[in-house]
C-alpha cells in the first residue's frame, strides 16, 4: 500500500459528498459559488469563500448569492450556488428572503432534536416576530439538514410561492415550551415541490402547531409529500381557495398526534379534490373535498373511521 497522500483531482468534491443525499457539481469550472456561514466565528463583512472567512448569518450569504447570480449573463443566471450553514449553540436569525437556484445545507447535529449543534433558523424564544422564514417566493431551492423554529401564532416556514424546490431531512419546530405555532410549513402557491423525510416537533415536549402543513392559496400541483412525520391540531389542511391540486401526491407519511391529540388528520377543502392520499397512517378521520374520495387509497386510520366528503369548511 502506498503511503503517498491522495490528492483530489480537479473537479472533485469533498464537503458536499459527505452530506446525505447531496453531491458536489461536476467540473471545477462550474460557475456556481459556495458560501460558508458560522454565526460564532463569522462576520458580516467576510467573503464566505471558506470556513476561515465565514459569513455571520444565512441572510448575509443569501444576499451575496443573489447578487452573484444577478451579475451573470442573462442565459446563465440559473446556475446553482451552495450555502453551507454550521450548526452551533446559537440559532440563526429569521429569514425574510430565500436564495433562488441554490442548495442550502445544514452541517451539524441531527435536526430531530432540541439542543445545541443543530443548524437552527429562527429565535430560540417566543419573540415577535417569531417566524423562522417569511418569504414572498422562491424557485429552485434545495434545503437539507435545517431546523426551522417558530413561536406562538407564527409559522416555522411561510413562503407565498415555492416552485421547483425541495425539503429533505428538515424539521419544523416550536421554539419554546407550551407555545403553538400557526403552522409548521405553509405556502399559498406550490408547484414542483418535494417534501421528503421531514419532521414536525416541539422544543421541549410540547408546542404542536395548529396546522402541520397548510395550503392557504390557489396552487398545490406537481407536488410530493413523502415519508414525513407530520403533527398538528390539524395535520394537513388545504383551503377552499386552492383551485389547482392536480398531479400532487401525499404518500407514506405518519399524519397524527404529537404531544397533544390531533383533531383532524386531513382537511381537504380544495375546489378540485385532485390530491392523491396514498399509504398514510392517520391518527383520526379526515374530511375530503368533493370527489377527493376517488383519490383516497390504502390509508390506515387508527380509529377506523373513514373520511367524509365536504365542500368547504
Amino acid at each position: 500500500m502506498s503511503n503517498t497522500p491522495y490528492i483530489m483531482k480537479k473537479g472533485e468534491s469533498s464537503l458536499g459528498d459527505l452530506v446525505d443525499g447531496f453531491a458536489g457539481y461536476p467540473g471545477a469550472e462550474y460557475p456556481g459559488r459556495d458560501y460558508y456561514v458560522n454565526n460564532i466565528t463569522g462576520s458580516s463583512g467576510a467573503t464566505g469563500e471558506d470556513w476561515g472567512h465565514a459569513m455571520d448569518q444565512v441572510s448575509t450569504a443569501i444576499t451575496a448569492s443573489e447578487a452573484y447570480r444577478a451579475a451573470l449573463t442573462t442565459d446563465n443566471t440559473y446556475v446553482r450556488n451552495r450555502i453551507f450553514v454550521q450548526g452551533t449553540a446559537t440559532a440563526y436569525t429569521a429569514l425574510t428572503a430565500l436564495p433562488n437556484y441554490c442548495d442550502l445545507i445544514g452541517i451539524g447535529a441531527e435536526v430531530r432534536g432540541n439542543g445545541t449543534g443543530i443548524a437552527r433558523i429562527g429565535a430560540d424564544a417566543n419573540t415577535t416576530p417569531a417566524s423562522a422564514v417569511d418569504a414572498t417566493g422562491v424557485r429552485g431551492l434545495y434545503m437539507e439538514g435545517l431546523q426551522f423554529q417558530a413561536g406562538s401564532g407564527y409559522a416555522a416556514f411561510d413562503c407565498a410561492d415555492i416552485f421547483r424546490s425541495k425539503f429533505y431531512n428538515c424539521a419544523f419546530f416550536s421554539n419554546s415550551t407550551a407555545v403553538e405555532p400557526s403552522a409548521g410549513l405553509t405556502w399559498a402557491r406550490a408547484s414542483g415541490l418535494v417534501v421528503e423525510r421531514c419532521h414536525w416537533g416541539g422544543a421541549s415536549g410540547s408546542g404542536d402547531p395548529a396546522i402541520g402543513i397548510h395550503v392557504s392559496g390557489t396552487h398545490f400541483h406537481n407536488t410530493v409529500i413523502r415519508g414525513c412525520y407530520i403533527i398538528g391540531d390539524v395535520g394537513i389542511q388545504i383551503d377552499v381557495a386552492c383551485t389547482s391540486t392536480y398531479y400532487s401526491i401525499v404518500e407514506d407519511n405518519w399524519i397524527g398526534s404529537g404531544y397533544t391529540e390531533q383533531t383532524l388528520s386531513v382537511d381537504d377543502n380544495s375546489a378540485q379534490g385532485h390530491t392523491v392520499f396514498r399509504n398514510n397512517q392517520l391518527a383520526t378521520n379526515g374530511t375530503l373535498a368533493t370527489g377527493g374520495s376517488l383519490r383516497w387509497c390504502n390509508n390506515w386510520i387508527t380509529n377506523g373511521v373513514a373520511p367524509v366528503a365536504v365542500t368547504a369548511s
